[in-house]
C-alpha cells in the first residue's frame, strides 16, 4: 500500500490476505478498478466484495478499462470518496487507474487543483499528464 494522503491509498492488485492487512492499517473502505477477467486467476470483485464484508469492510467496485475512461465513474468514485468515512484503499493492476480516478474525483469536485493532482500523482511514482487536459475541463466545471 502506498499513502497519496492521509486518508487514500493505492495500491497493485488484492487478494483476500491484502484485504486483512488493509484492515489492519486502518483501512474502512476498499475500491477495486481492475475489471474482472482482465487477467486469468486474479479474484473477482465477488470474490473480494465477500472477503471485505466478512472483515467489516466497505468495498466499492468501478472497473476501469485503460483507455475507456467514463464521466460516470469519475462521478461515482468522487460521490463515494466523498461519502467515505475513514481511510480508502484503491487497487486495480498497479495502483495508477486508482490514482487516476482519485486524482480526477477530486478536480471535478473541486477539492484539487489540476496542477496539485498531477504532483500527487508524480509523487505517488506515476505520471497521469496525459490527463492534464480533461483535468483542465473538469475543473472549468467544478
Amino acid at each position: 500500500m502506498h499513502a497519496v494522503t492521509d486518508d487514500f491509498f493505492i495500491a497493485p492488485q488484492i487478494d483476500a490476505a491484502g484485504l486483512r492487512a488493509a484492515k489492519d492499517a486502518g483501512v474502512t473502505h476498499v475500491m477495486m478498478n481492475r475489471p474482472d477477467g482482465e487477467e486469468p486467476g486474479i479474484p473477482t470483485h465477488q470474490e473480494l466484495a465477500a472477503e471485505a464484508k466478512s472483515l467489516g469492510l466497505e468495498f466499492h467496485y468501478f472497473p476501469m478499462v485503460p483507455g475507456q475512461l467514463r464521466l460516470e465513474t469519475i462521478e461515482e468514485v468522487a460521490t463515494m470518496l466523498n461519502d467515505a468515512e475513514g481511510k480508502v484503499l484503491g487497487f486495480c493492476k498497479s495502483g495508477a487507474r486508482s490514482l487516476a480516478l482519485w486524482a480526477l474525483a477530486g478536480v471535478a469536485t473541486g477539492q484539487l487543483t489540476p496542477e496539485a493532482a498531477l504532483e500527487a500523482s508524480r509523487e505517488a511514482g506515476f505520471d497521469l499528464s496525459g490527463l492534464a487536459p480533461l483535468m483542465t475541463d473538469l475543473a472549468r466545471e467544478a
